[in-house]
């Protein structure tokens, strides 16, 4: 009788693990949409930084990237919205996930924040940032176990010492690793998906 209980109780325990696995796979691939939104935004936000830089329009800086948080916060509360949707449950990992991305997002508005008062070199934010992004990925790869993903943090790092040691070229660079990390591996998994 016990041992009946006990293979019961095994399989219950395998099932349950087996539908983790799941929800962390459907995790992983929701976040897809979201690598996606954020690194056509922030492109789009450096591209029109650039050109009000270049215009000498410097007091619509702040407007473009107070627009740029807006809209992914507005489109990024959509997506969680319609994940639970289609699903009808929140996991663990995907609030873990969600909470690591808007601690750095806090984060980030906080470094954009300081330079600003402090009059700090304003070339040096992408390097704080990356720093900041390094991390979000560090954290993320641990939670969803994807050992690919894994490997972004250091490239955002060594990033970060080349944006630091070279301010000049950090937003060509910061735009070179949102392309490598947030918007290609989006785009392959998407068309994978299909």
């Amino acid at each position: 009788m016990e041992r009946e209980e006990a293979e019961r109780n095994l399989k219950d325990i395998r099932n349950m693990l087996k539908e983790t696995e799941e929800e962390v796979r459907q995790v992983a691939i929701s976040g897809v949409d979201y690598q996606l939104l954020w690194g056509i935004l922030v492109l789009a936000g450096m591209g029109l930084n650039i050109l009000f830089s270049w215009l000498s329009l410097f007091v619509m800086i702040p407007i473009v990237w107070f627009l740029v948080m807006g809209i992914g916060g507005f489109f990024s509360y959509l997506l969680g919205k319609r994940e639970f949707t289609k699903t009808g449950i929140i996991t663990f990992v995907g609030k873990a996930v969600g909470m690591t991305w808007f601690a750095i997002s806090i984060g980030i508005v906080l470094a954009i924040v300081l330079v600003s008062v402090t009059n700090s070199n304003p070339e040096l934010i992408p390097a704080f940032i990356a720093i900041l992004v390094g991390i979000g990925f560090f954290i993320h790869s641990f939670l969803l176990s994807w050992r690919l993903l894994s490997f972004t943090s250091p490239l955002w790092w060594i990033g970060a010492i080349i944006m630091a040691i070279y301010p000049k070229s950090s937003f060509a660079l910061f735009a070179i690793l949102l392309i490598l990390t947030y918007i290609t591996p989006a785009i392959i998994i998407k068309l994978k998906q299909k």
